[in-house]
């Protein structure tokens, strides 16, 4: 195993001069941010906790508001500080939306979303959806020990090796936090990979022994790893079921026989003739509906999509005929499909 993760961490591991460039970018993007906003202007993500894989470099800049400001200044401030930092850079923005808008930007080569949030402490309920994120970096960065960088990088490219990276809508996934969290709680990547394998749904990780914790309260969810940050919270809450088993069998194959296959995507096939074959003698039926992609972005269609399915499966059911599998698909113009 050891060779395998020497292979991959030189493959993954920034070099001295990326690391340089990235610094000496976000030294300049803070300053500006501070000089054009007056607020404390925070780093978040792997780029703030030195955890990023390399070429990988988006920046994600949180100016943090007092909580008196109210939700609506909150928003019209965030973007109007966003832009013109933006312009300060001599880069190119727009807005986009998640729960609230947010100013995204393209600055010297570098992806950068600029993101208003609320400033907390640890335990405080959150007034906006993102408000945890500092916290989170505090965090990890307080009870990360320098050794656990490049596992936490091996423990993120292997989810992405394994296609479970991404705790976006679309993928519903393991997220870089996650996979921090599972270094911080097990120690390194290695022994992440043995515990894995002996993981039963709900399987539930206590960082920090928050005392009245149950699995009981997370309902449904197969990996529950308390927030260190606020126990009422599942930071994996995101984690399909799916991905919850592909993560666990790919640990499996990986112990009998570690492989640098396992941290890198293997290119998609269509389905050879066995496959095919195979696939045919279900007897099944395939129908499949497409339409036009709205503008949305993926975080709001994907849930909508899922929606969408769940209860066209449901008039399936009623009229007396039978859905036996269903899935979505939406990398260019959405599709429905169903097996009949």
């Amino acid at each position: 195993m050891e060779n395998v993760k020497t292979e991959i961490l030189k493959k993954i591991r920034p070099s001295k001069e990326e690391v340089e460039k990235v610094k000496r970018f976000v030294s300049d993007l803070q300053a500006v941010a501070k000089t054009v906003s007056g607020l404390d202007a925070v780093i978040v993500g792997s780029l703030g906790k030195m955890t990023w894989i390399a070429g990988d470099h988006d920046i994600d800049l949180f100016l943090m508001l007092d909580q008196t400001v109210p939700r609506e200044e909150l928003e019209r401030l965030g973007l109007e500080y966003g832009k013109r930092i933006v312009e300060e850079l001599g880069g190119k923005s727009k807005i986009k939306y998640a729960e609230h808008p947010y100013v995204h930007a393209v600055i010297r080569g570098f992806d950068v979303d600029i993101v208003p949030c609320y400033r907390i402490s640890s335990g405080e309920k959150i007034k906006s959806a993102v408000d945890r994120s500092p916290l989170h970096l505090r965090y990890v960065i307080d009870y990360m020990k320098p050794q656990m960088t490049d596992e936490i990088r091996l423990l993120k490219q292997f989810c992405k090796g394994i296609g479970i990276y991404g705790s976006d809508a679309k993928h519903l996934g393991f997220s870089g936090y996650i996979c921090e969290l599972l270094v911080l709680n097990y120690g390194s990547f290695d022994k992440v990979i043995e515990a894995a394998v002996n993981w039963h749904a709900p399987f539930m990780i206590n960082v920090e022994r928050h005392l009245g914790v149950s699995a009981s309260k997370f309902r449904d969810q197969p990996l529950i790893i308390i927030d260190p940050v606020d126990p009422d919270r599942n930071a994996a809450a995101v984690v399909s079921g799916d991905n919850f088993i592909k993560f666990i069998n790919a640990c499996k194959q990986f112990l009998k026989k570690p492989s640098a296959k396992f941290f890198f995507a293997a290119q998609k096939k269509s389905l050879d003739a066995k496959q095919l074959s195979a696939l045919k003698s279900r007897g099944t039926q395939f129908i499949a509906l497409q339409f036009k992609r709205p503008d949305i972005i993926d975080d709001v269609l994907y849930p909508q999509l899922r929606a969408a399915v769940e209860r066209l499966v449901s008039l399936i059911n009623h009229e007396e005929f039978k859905a036996l599998r269903s899935f979505e698909f939406a990398d260019s113009d959405p599709i429905l499909v169903f097996e009949m």
